[in-house]
């Protein structure tokens, strides 16, 4: 309750500042009165619209099998290995998705599944699950942004019958992605990414290594695309063809909306779709309109058809750089080709800063320079050529495989290139969570910047650049000034992650880092790329001091070598039994990286934090009973890290300390019923209780009986899988346990 009414007036206090910045342009331009109480009737709307819509209809979900009918309004996915489509009832709608291993839906009738068909459907429909951790992707405000409210996968029944006009776009894309597949799978990729807008193809690296180097846009169907485009039907029309500029006109608007539709619909492919089409309607009717004033059409147009659109970072960024291209048109047309191309970057880049940090918590300040020379090649080289091969693609398949044997050298020397680049030149700058006021600020320094720089106020303009790099130094800085620290257990799933802020930023420190279990046993980014990343990144956190590792199992060290890949990770600390797989041993000894080995009795500290080391004391011959125990005092709390013991070690350890207690229990293997004795709980005493554990796991952790005997002894819980993230935020001896899940 507390965390909703904080975001409601977190949302009035926007809302408040920008309608007094309304009345106070409406006093001092009042030949604007009429306009400005037009838009702020319009705000108003939406601004309510937002509060109204925040609130998912919980009342509305059974936990068990309920039925759905209604009609199918969009197609997500539709290929051999799944069907994904939106479904809406009552207003409401449901994401459904089926894997083709299904076996309670017919194929016969998966076929049915086509765009506009109304549908019986009976399943477990389910409130999407909503970020776990701070920093972490939030799926549910995702799928909110195109208003979807409930989610129901591999139904029990399904029935679906007709459909509609759209279905004939859908199926013509889906036979433009068959086309492109006559290629090889990397040719197909960068096809289907580019003409189609669907980048699922495109390896995972080379989706992060652009997002990285502020290069994402290459890869959405943006106005770059699309102006690109036009021109080539152009001048195939009116150069080649013979055709009137006036029928070649009538081409494109017929053209645009089903591109746009094939090309996935996109907020930027609908925002330049549109734009093209408002365009060439003037033209036709001979309407004057400044290309901004376009803009601002399509914009409201837009937010009056879906509301919901404004909340899509990718149609945030959309409109944001083509506004602030459009202001900058008289610079940017001042110079020569090579320096245009500059300044486009460089207005592209400045105006999305703010948004970028908020939303990814950093940015890289030379992707300026590199947007320089990879938006022409692009431009130039990239998108003709795959214009060319998708057209030979159909008609001439045979003369498209010789000509793709040249594009995939080009274009993959180039993402070599990028690699290389990535591997020597990459220097983020890691702003950490950014709150709106921040924002605001760096907005108005980077206008300060642009105007000035219109006005030919150098001067001026490099002040407003000083204050842009004041302002993000100042934030970088704050947690070096910050008297509070900080503890959290993260929502890693089936492992464990603590991380250890000191006040004043004096170290950062991991217990363990678990990676995602394979089906081999096998290394996998997906749990550092989705959870650990984000929140250091969240945290502002680009250097750790160190890493604490238990025992070696995947689910407490499966994360390690991609932290020490691409953070400044100072030193390991683990016991002498503790023997590295390969891949680790060899990423340590790359970023030579300083391991430490300590045992029962031993204290070592790291930037001032003591940690008294309680086992082991020899080799136990076994990962869990090898694990790490440690004991540390922190804000005001006394606290006990037990890794994967068993109740033997919890003996050995209770034989050793006989006076042992503490305020904080880290559960031993994550609740198992081969960890917790009675015997250790009423030793020890803890004050609260911790338990890192995987939602749902197929191991049935906690234990039933580890739960009942923490309640027998009054004894409070805090599971990450109820809970999601855990921080205990502290200032000197006093602090407060948060749970990320309300």
């Amino acid at each position: 309750m507390a965390a909703s009414i904080s975001a409601t007036f977190h949302r009035y206090d926007v809302l408040g500042m920008f309608l007094l910045w309304m009345a106070w342009v409406s006093y001092k331009n009042s030949y604007l009165r009429f306009y400005l109480w037009i838009c702020m009737l319009l705000s108003l709307g939406l601004f309510s619209w937002m509060n109204s819509s925040s609130i998912t209809p919980q009342s509305s979900v059974n936990s068990s099998h309920t039925t759905i009918h209604g009609e199918i309004i969009s197609i997500k996915e539709r290929n051999d290995s799944m069907y994904s489509f939106v479904i809406e009832e009552d207003r409401l709608r449901t994401l459904v998705t089926i894997f083709n291993e299904n076996q309670k839906v017919k194929s016969a009738r998966l076929v049915t599944i086509k765009h506009g068909a109304f549908c019986k459907i009976k399943g477990k429909k389910e409130i999407p699950e909503r970020s776990r951790n701070p920093g972490q992707f939030d799926y549910q405000r995702y799928l909110q942004q195109d208003g979807i409210s409930f989610q129901l996968t591999n139904p029990s029944y399904l029935e679906c019958k007709g459909a509609s006009f759209y279905e004939n776009i859908y199926t013509l894309r889906e036979r433009a992605i068959l086309y492109t597949e006559r290629y090889s799978s990397f040719t197909a990729s960068w096809l289907q990414a580019l003409l189609l807008g669907n980048d699922d193809a495109l390896p995972d690296d080379t989706v992060e290594l652009f997002r990285r180097w502020g290069l994402s846009h290459l890869l959405a169907i943006s106005g770059l695309h699309v102006g690109l485009l036009i021109g080539m039907i152009y001048f195939f029309l009116i150069k080649i063809c013979q055709i009137t500029k006036e029928h070649t006109q009538v081409c494109l608007l017929l053209l645009l909306p089903i591109y746009a539709c094939i090309a996935g619909a996109e907020p930027s492919i609908i925002r330049a779709s549109c734009m093209a089409i408002f365009v060439i309607l003037l033209q036709r009717f001979q309407v004057k309109l400044p290309t901004s004033d376009v803009l601002s059409i399509v914009f409201v147009f837009l937010i009056m058809f879906n509301p919901s659109i404004i909340r899509n970072v990718g149609f945030q960024f959309s409109f944001l750089v083509t506004f602030a291209i459009l202001l900058s048109l008289k610079w940017l047309k001042s110079a020569s080709t090579v320096v245009i191309i500059l300044r486009i970057s460089l207005v592209a880049q400045l105006s999305v800063l703010p948004l970028q940090a908020f939303h990814f918590y950093s940015f890289n300040p030379l992707s300026i320079l590199l947007n320089t020379f990879v938006v022409p090649y692009f431009s130039f080289i990239v998108m003709p050529f795959v214009v060319l091969l998708f057209i030979l693609s159909v008609i001439a398949p045979w003369i498209g495989n010789i000509l793709q044997y040249l594009f995939v050298k080009l274009h993959g020397s180039f993402l070599d290139w990028l690699d290389i680049m990535d591997s020597v030149a990459y220097f983020p700058w890691v702003t950490g969570k950014l709150s709106v006021v921040f924002v605001v600020l760096l907005f108005c320094s980077v206008l300060l910047m642009m105007k000035a720089q219109l006005m030919n106020q150098y001067k001026r303009s490099f002040y407003g650049g000083c204050l842009l790099v004041l302002l993000l130094t100042i934030h970088s800085i704050i947690p070096y000034v910050s008297p509070k620290g900080s503890v959290t257990m993260l929502d890693i799933g089936q492992g464990d992650c603590f991380v250890i802020e000191l006040p004043y930023r004096k170290g950062v420190i991991l217990i363990d880092a678990a990676g995602k279990r394979t089906v081999k046993d096998e290394w996998s980014d997906t749990t550092y790329r989705q959870v650990i990343m984000p929140f250091l990144h969240y945290k502002g956190i680009q250097s750790i001091d160190a890493i604490i590792l238990s025992h070696n199992d995947l689910d407490h060290v499966g994360s390690v070598p991609f932290l020490v890949e691409h953070f400044n990770v100072k030193s390991i600390w683990t016991s002498p039994y503790f023997k590295p797989q390969s891949s680790l041993k060899n990423g340590l000894q790359i970023q030579k990286i300083q391991v430490q080995h300590v045992k029962k009795g031993e204290v070592f500290v790291i930037q001032g934090q003591s940690f008294y080391t309680l086992h082991p004391k020899q080799n136990h011959g076994e990962k869990n009973r090898n694990s790490l125990v440690l004991f540390l005092k922190l804000g005001g709390l006394e606290w006990l890290f037990t890794g994967d013991i068993g109740v033997e070690e919890e003996k050995m350890i209770l034989k050793e300390y006989p006076k042992l207690q503490t305020d904080v229990l880290k559960v031993a293997h994550h609740g198992s019923q081969t960890s917790t004795s009675e015997q250790w709980i009423k030793q020890i005493k803890p004050k609260k209780a911790m338990v890192s554990v995987g939602k749902d796991n197929r191991y049935g952790h906690p234990s039933r009986d580890v739960i009942e005997l923490l309640n027998k002894y009054d004894i409070p819980i805090l599971r990450t899988d109820l809970n999601g993230a855990i921080t205990y935020e502290f200032v000197k001896e006093k602090g407060t346990f948060f749970k990320h899940l309300p």
